[in-house]
């Protein structure tokens, strides 16, 4: 599991994020983001989604906003869930993003891993 600070190795950022997720943790994750940001330039985004039960793609973009505000640094994404809503949504390009991104069942979790670092 990734803790809601985040994990960062080798220019890649693993962040979790939850329905229940404050408003100051979010900005927390940005800040994380920023920094790495800084430190490594571009760099690649691992995002583990927990609950979210119901489809409700307004509540995750609006969690998700500061990826999309720091969308030219980051290369790709991988979003890890277990919700199968998600899963659709990114496929219909209901993240506003520029960079790859890709859909991984929890269950997949070490394959989302090296896809961000092949």
């Amino acid at each position: 599991m990734i803790t809601q600070e985040g994990i960062m190795i080798d220019r890649t950022v693993g962040l979790q994020l939850a329905a229940s997720t404050t408003r100051e943790e979010v900005v927390r994750m940005e800040e994380a983001l920023r920094r790495a940001i800084m430190e490594w330039g571009k760099i690649r985004l691992l995002v583990e989604v927990e609950e979210f039960r119901n489809m409700d793609p307004d509540a995750l973009l609006e969690k998700l906003g500061f990826i999309v505000q720091l969308g030219k640094n980051i290369e790709r994404v991988a979003l890890v869930s277990r919700r199968v809503w998600i899963k659709a949504w990114i496929l219909a390009g209901g993240l506003p993003i520029p960079m790859e991104t890709k859909y991984f069942d929890h269950s997949d979790m070490e394959a989302a891993w090296q896809w961000l670092r092949a």
